[in-house]
């Protein structure tokens, strides 16, 4: 008995070569690494800079650059946990657009006016009004999509992040 349906064995799927991504992710990663090794050499004559009365690795800008980074680590972690939440959520997928735009604006602009160190928890509040905003705004995106391409969209967000602020955060200041 002879199968419904004959494939021809001649015929071979074709051969994808991924020599020049693995090349040019290895290429970035050994960049990453000498960075990373040239600024602990340097950090270890930091004795040497102080006594030129230079400031190798400022601490003002060391500690913008590691609240910077952990706001928005805040920003990806909680967008990222309300769209996981609500991903079975009809209505919140359904929610009307311009409401969030006006809402995303509106928490935006708070955020951006109210003092830092006066009135911390408003701001933060804001803050995450905003992040919950445009986490309701991204949500049909996010349902309509599969979940390779969400998580080579994380991958590729998170190992960019991590690579820029790990140059940022050993970077000498001057």
């Amino acid at each position: 008995m002879q199968p419904a349906r004959s494939f021809n064995k001649s015929i071979k799927p074709p051969q994808v070569s991924n020599f020049g991504s693995y090349f040019m992710m290895g290429t970035a990663a050994a960049g990453m690494a000498y960075l990373a090794y040239s600024s602990m050499n340097l950090r270890r004559n930091q004795a040497f800079y102080t006594q030129k009365g230079e400031t190798f690795m400022s601490p003002t800008v060391q500690k913008r650059v590691a609240h910077t980074l952990g706001y928005f680590g805040y920003g990806i972690a909680a967008t990222g946990g309300i769209v996981y939440a609500l991903r079975n959520s009809a209505a919140a997928a359904a929610a009307p657009w311009p409401i969030l735009l006006i809402a995303a604006l509106a928490c935006s602009f708070g955020t951006h006016s109210v003092d830092y160190y006066n009135n911390w928890g408003l701001k933060m509040l804001f803050y995450t009004g905003f992040i919950g905003s445009f986490s309701l705004s991204i949500l049909p995106l996010i349902q309509m999509s599969s979940a390779a391409l969400i998580a080579d969209a994380c991958l590729a967000t998170g190992c960019s992040m991590a690579a820029l602020s790990t140059v940022a955060y050993m970077a000498p200041s001057e």
